[in-house]
């Protein structure tokens, strides 16, 4: 799980604490519809990154 650190959470500067989810995932991507993603971390943080991504998109 990702943490802000205490500067980020007193300048407010991060956009999600805790786990990515789907719902967030969608807010996050209704900016555009042409995108590159990289990601990378532990084989089942990439698995689901990739799954959110492919419903995301539909």
């Amino acid at each position: 799980m990702a943490e802000p650190t205490e500067d980020d959470v007193v300048r407010g500067k991060y956009d999600l604490h805790g786990l990515i989810e789907l719902g967030w995932l969608r807010c996050a991507l209704a900016a555009g519809d042409d995108a590159d993603f990289y990601f990378c971390g532990p084989v089942p943080f990439m698995k689901a990154i990739k799954q959110y991504l492919a419903r995301a998109w539909y």
